[in-house]
């Protein structure tokens, strides 16, 4: 692919300084999206749930309502809670799933995949630990190409790029 041809050269062409720690939130477009379905989920339940009450607290009109509302309410959670932080003092690798110490990464390699739960190609960076545990991580956040950077300046030879 093209693009994916692309990201490669921009992550190959990045150096990034390995100390500190860096964090990486959700993308603007996925938070458009997420925001998108989960207002509209939210007022549709405020709405139904109103409908029920004013209506002589009829339990299906409240229970729909209700649904609707936690729903929009997990979108929105969704849109702000994703962070990814890699931190050189620590020498780890968070998220609010997972927590890797970089140098018990066996193998990290990065690819177009359809990312578990997912429906569309895009990049992933699967990593497998020492103790064999497998990680993907989709790269739907801001700076993906500096987070790609910096595993692949962290791992060395233990970072691999599939460009099929």
């Amino acid at each position: 692919m093209i693009f994916f041809d692309d990201f490669i050269k921009k992550v190959e062409k990045k150096d990034l300084p390995l100390d500190g720690k860096y964090s990486f939130g959700l993308e603007i477009k996925k938070i458009v999206v997420w925001l998108g379905t989960g207002i509209p989920l939210m007022l549709l339940g405020a709405y139904q749930f109103a409908l029920g009450y004013t209506q002589g607290m009829k339990i299906g009109y409240i229970i729909f309502g209700v649904v609707l509302f936690i729903l929009g309410l997990g979108h929105l959670w969704l849109a702000f809670s994703y962070k990814i932080s890699v931190d050189f003092q620590k020498n780890s690798l968070k998220n609010k799933k997972v927590d890797i110490v970089l140098d018990e990464i066996e193998n990290c390699t990065m690819s177009k995949m359809v990312a578990p739960g997912g429906k569309k190609l895009q990049t992933c960076v699967e990593i497998i630990t020492k103790d064999k545990v497998k990680v993907i991580i989709p790269l739907i956040m801001r700076n993906k190409i500096n987070f790609a950077a910096l595993l692949r300046k962290k791992l060395g030879n233990k970072f691999e790029i599939i460009r099929d």
